[in-house]
């Protein structure tokens, strides 16, 4: 199964022209992210409220303007809130993508196949950084995945635990905290 994770970022009609026009000036253009999600809801009151978001304005989130910006695929449904940070140095380890080293901004997410994704939302927006997946304890390169001494991890079926409400299956569900 795979579904697909939409990120929507609003971008102003001038930074596009711009953008189309130049190769320079779309060098110096970022699409940065105006504060950091790091967990369920923004904050540890779980309000919603996101104090430091200071570029997204009903003048400026418009049909127009505000859109899609690109797409992933995914091994698995998302339940949980993606989470953002702006910033992060990725290194070269065994889950990292060819190539996905340096600072990004990112985009966690983590799917009911009990994998959680590092996506830019930068420039590179939408490429896919790494991927760890917490079905494969043996992982032949040695970074374990689990310390619990755990002898298998799975994620469970959803015919049986009687509920329908996430289908096909079920393993992360809930937000991280970063």
């Amino acid at each position: 199964m795979s579904i697909r994770v939409n990120v929507k970022r609003s971008i102003p009609a001038s930074q596009l022209q711009r953008a189309v026009t130049s190769t320079f000036e779309s060098l110096e253009i970022r699409r940065m992210l105006s504060a950091d999600v790091l967990t369920y809801h923004n904050d540890l009151g779980s309000t919603g409220l996101n104090s430091g978001e200071t570029q997204l304005t009903p003048t400026n989130v418009k049909t127009g303007t505000f859109g899609k910006v690109y797409s992933d695929t995914l091994d698995g449904q998302v339940y949980a809130q993606p989470l953002v940070k702006a910033g992060v140095t990725i290194s070269n380890g065994v889950n990292t993508t060819n190539g996905a080293t340096g600072l990004h901004d990112v985009v966690f997410v983590a799917t009911e196949h009990d994998s959680i994704y590092a996506i830019d939302s930068g420039t590179a927006g939408g490429a896919i950084l790494w991927k760890r997946s917490f079905l494969d304890i043996t992982n032949p390169a040695g970074n374990q995945n689990n310390t619990l001494g755990a002898s298998s991890i799975t994620s469970e079926p959803s015919g049986d635990t009687g509920s329908g409400d996430i289908s096909p299956e079920i393993g992360i569900t809930g937000t991280p905290v970063i």
